[in-house]
């Protein structure tokens, strides 16, 4: 009975913590006077990245740095096909519409699907060095450097800039919605666990697969709130930012005290969906398939459950 309970609160607080930092992100988007886009891209986007910066840091610690990079490719796998297939189902696709005007997207696709290739080069081989955890890090310092002229100018009026709260306060509930996100993380693994075993499934199976998608549950709470506000681009744009800090500050952090050494069959089957799944990502943001929106958004889960099933046995 406590398991469900806690699997319960765990729902709660990740909805209601992803909403916090929803709402906090549209005040300090109008406070800044820049696009929403922008702002979840950056705040969303690397707040829901924060359990597997977490996991980097502290399996490099462990001398375990190989978990990190798994838990970096494997969560930019479900950020697509699990995250934003799910929104694209709950939605017609037409919002992708409005995104797709941004010039600048283009721009943080193209950064995506680069880093995309510099880690399937960095880890087909089954290791990364110190040495390429600093190429990986420079590379998220640049990025940082350059998103930052990325500011595009909206409508505030004072009116607008006067009903929203002190920054402190944007700040302050910002931080409590991350709080809120990673304690509702950690909540739904631990019930998650429990449960799982209770009903007969490996410990092995468990901590892989739940693992996986344990860490995309702040990605999948902040897309739902968002879409919910009617804030569609928040959806790309967290997406965008998580996927894209994952592959850079992510494997950056993961080898930067001790070497991974990956077993090359296993990660073969990641490198592979990671291409496939950023590829798709591309395709439906930058193409006229926005139609097909419904069908991809299915076609992606279904992908997702299959390599689940191939990977795990389970």
């Amino acid at each position: 009975m406590e398991p469900i309970l806690y699997f319960l609160l765990s729902l709660l607080l990740l909805m209601y913590g992803a909403n916090l930092l929803v709402v906090a992100t549209e005040n300090f988007s109008i406070k800044h006077n820049i696009s929403g886009f922008f702002a979840s891209f950056l705040f969303i986007g690397i707040a829901t990245s924060s359990p597997e910066i977490f996991i980097s840091i502290f399996s490099g610690l462990s001398n375990e740095s190989e978990i990190a990079v798994g838990n970096a490719i494997g969560s930019n796998i479900a950020n697509i096909a699990l995250v934003f297939a799910i929104a694209l189902i709950m939605t017609s696709g037409n919002f992708l519409l409005n995104i797709t005007r941004d010039k600048s997207l283009n721009r943080y696709l193209l950064i995506l699907v680069s880093l995309s290739i510099f880690v399937v080069f960095a880890t087909y081989n089954g290791k990364f060095n110190q040495i390429e955890s600093l190429f990986f890090l420079t590379l998220f310092i640049g990025i940082v450097y350059i998103l930052k002229n990325s500011k595009k100018n909206i409508r505030s009026t004072d009116e607008d800039f006067n009903k929203k709260r002190k920054i402190e306060y944007i700040y302050f509930w910002m931080i409590l919605g991350l709080i809120l996100l990673l304690v509702g993380t950690e909540l739904f693994l631990y019930s998650s666990i429990i449960i799982a075993k209770f009903i007969g499934i490996s410990e092995y199976v468990i901590g892989l697969s739940l693992a996986a998608i344990g860490t995309s549950l702040p990605e999948l709470a902040a897309s739902i709130q968002s879409i919910r506000k009617n804030h569609f681009d928040y959806v790309v744009g967290n997406i965008l930012g998580s996927n894209i800090f994952n592959a850079s500050l992510v494997i950056g952090l993961s080898s930067i005290i001790h070497p991974a050494v990956i077993e090359s069959d296993s990660i073969y089957m990641d490198l592979i969906l990671l291409c496939i799944t950023t590829f798709v990502f591309y395709a439906i943001i930058t193409t006229n398939i926005i139609k097909y929106s419904k069908i991809i958004g299915l076609g992606l889960l279904a992908l997702f459950s299959v390599y689940q099933i191939s990977l795990y046995g389970a």
